[in-house]
């Protein structure tokens, strides 16, 4: 882990407003960037094309020298947690990507359903999750089951993006090919786990992890 102050002020051009970004470990500090919070996309494509630099930060979670920048940050919370869709039939969900896996979860808890892919903690937001290759407690990760997104590129164009291929160069991307905005995953129905400890041998181990019966704690979180 980074050595972190306790908290950074970002301050804008306009010094009567000043801003906090509060990673999940630690504060960065970035001290010749300006933290904006876009209040929609139109907006963040408004500071994309006036800025020379611009990256976004999202729950800060995995907070590396990715995020400093000569330049703008654009934070990508709850600001972009108002889109939700869920198609019962494909079970496929629609969410701003400022959601945290943590909304995300309660939202698809009303309709029985639930993710795949995250761990213990839930406060990361799924813009990032699917950019810095959030895993759990499943032997697959959080971005093998986005199935598409929205972004804002670095010419303040907007684009789907929805062809498996493509999306292979955004899930793991570390934000660098442009702001995610919205995110759509395959979800899952509920299940209630069985919790149990068994001692055996790294073999059966590994042959165990290949169990598709065998289902991580993502099952039973917030139940």
């Amino acid at each position: 882990l980074n050595a972190c102050s306790s908290k950074i002020v970002y301050s804008g051009p306009d010094r009567g407003r000043q801003a906090v970004w509060e990673p999940f470990w630690c504060s960065r500090q970035c001290a010749e960037s300006i933290l904006l919070y876009p209040e929609n996309t139109e907006h963040l494509q408004e500071i994309v094309r006036n800025s020379r630099h611009v990256r976004a930060v999202g729950g800060g979670h995995s907070a590396t020298e990715l995020q400093c920048t000569r330049g703008t940050l654009v934070a990508v919370q709850d600001n972009f947690c108002k889109t939700f869709h869920l198609n019962e039939s494909t079970n496929l969900a629609t969410f701003g990507a400022g959601c945290s896996v943590d909304d995300a979860m309660r939202r698809l808890l009303a309709y029985k359903r639930q993710l795949y892919g995250f761990g213990g903690i839930t406060e990361q937001r799924l813009g990032g999750a699917m950019s810095t290759s959030l895993h759990g407690q499943h032997t697959m990760s959080f971005a093998k089951y986005v199935v598409g997104l929205t972004a804002v590129l670095a010419n303040a164009s907007v684009i789907r993006v929805d062809d498996p291929t493509e999306l292979l160069a955004w899930k793991g991307s570390m934000g660098r090919l442009g702001v995610v905005v919205e995110v759509t995953l395959q979800v899952h129905p509920l299940q209630y786990v069985t919790c149990d400890t068994a001692t055996g041998t790294h073999v059966e181990l590994l042959r165990a992890l290949n169990d598709s019966a065998i289902v991580g704690f993502e099952a039973k979180r917030l139940l």
